[in-house]
């Protein structure tokens, strides 16, 4: 049975005006004074009678659109993702301390994303939108937000300057890998990731030290000599059908939070929730005040953040 408490039933309770009732419920005070002891009292009586606000009827009487997308392309291995768990989590937690409802929106192709995102914008069914995803790939989207002013922040690496954009700065993770597989005589390293593809799956990415993407060719120059550094997730035997000779050249960075296996392999310590509550507050403070400063910011990960088993 659906819960019927209403606001004029906790004012009933406590002995008081629906006004001050629902001043201290929708925490807007405007005109109406009470003291502590009355808010106390309301919100008990609140919490006792599994009052929840009507989150539809509050939209019509504000006229403030109460919810936030969080638009997340779907991993590979959704089982092992524990950072897509975090940053649902987290941005839930942070948008609910301004008073907003975040709306789950999972994609798993830019066709399906590009869809979705349409219909928030042109219903207008949220306020704002927080998203992921390969950046070339959902390119798209970000003109199609902009030309709609649809507030909006990526969860990603630093890619244009005409957004706004919250990442993680690996730099010292790669320096020390870069250490390691000096000590070890590799000539260099590849950061080994996946990347959708377009078609409702995924394929592996290969990048350089400056993470930049390489060709299949690039790759197999020298692999004896190479260090492949696998992200959380990804499938070795999936290196090794493009490049046998890389089985004995492979370490990995997983979350500190699953078991290792047999491989050498940095554990690193999560950082999503700081991500989605840096972007949470950027995208409030453009939805509230209509203004914003476009740019990066890199959430970094320290050596005292990593737990180094290789």
């Amino acid at each position: 049975m659906l819960n019927k408490t209403s606001i004029k039933t906790i004012a009933a309770a406590c002995g008081v005006s629906t006004a001050t009732a629902s001043a201290v419920l929708t925490n807007k005070n405007g005109n109406i004074r009470y003291s502590a002891i009355t808010r106390d009292k309301i919100l008990k009586a609140a919490k006792s009678q599994n009052y929840s606000k009507n989150i539809l009827a509050y939209a019509m009487v504000s006229g403030k659109i109460p919810f936030v997308a969080l638009a997340v392309h779907l991993p590979f291995q959704i089982d092992l993702n524990l950072s897509l768990y975090d940053t649902i989590t987290a941005t839930a937690a942070a948008l609910e301390v301004h008073q907003y409802e975040m709306v789950f929106v999972p994609y798993t192709n830019k066709e399906i994303l590009i869809k979705k995102v349409k219909r928030l914008t042109e219903g207008r069914l949220a306020a704002g939108i927080i998203l992921n995803g390969v950046p070339n790939e959902i390119d798209f989207v970000f003109s199609y937000l902009t030309k709609n002013s649809m507030p909006f922040v990526y969860l990603g690496p630093q890619y244009r300057d005409d957004i706004i954009s919250v990442g993680k700065d690996s730099t010292e993770l790669y320096k020390y890998i870069a250490a390691y597989a000096a000590g070890k005589n590799y000539h260099r390293f590849i950061i080994v990731t996946y990347q959708a593809d377009g078609n409702n799956t995924c394929k592996l990415l290969f990048l350089d030290e400056k993470q930049l993407p390489l060709t299949l060719s690039q790759i197999k120059q020298n692999p004896e000599s190479t260090l492949f550094v696998c992200m959380g997730g990804v499938i070795l035997n999936q290196i090794t059908e493009h490049i046998p000779s890389a089985s004995g050249n492979i370490i990995t960075v997983e979350d500190s939070r699953l078991p290792s296996n047999a491989r050498p392999v940095i554990f690193s310590k999560h950082k999503n929730g700081q991500q989605s509550k840096i972007a949470v507050e950027k995208l409030v403070k453009w939805i509230n005040t209509g203004t914003y400063e476009n740019g990066h910011t890199n959430i970094g990960i320290t050596l005292e953040e990593l737990i180094l088993q290789i």
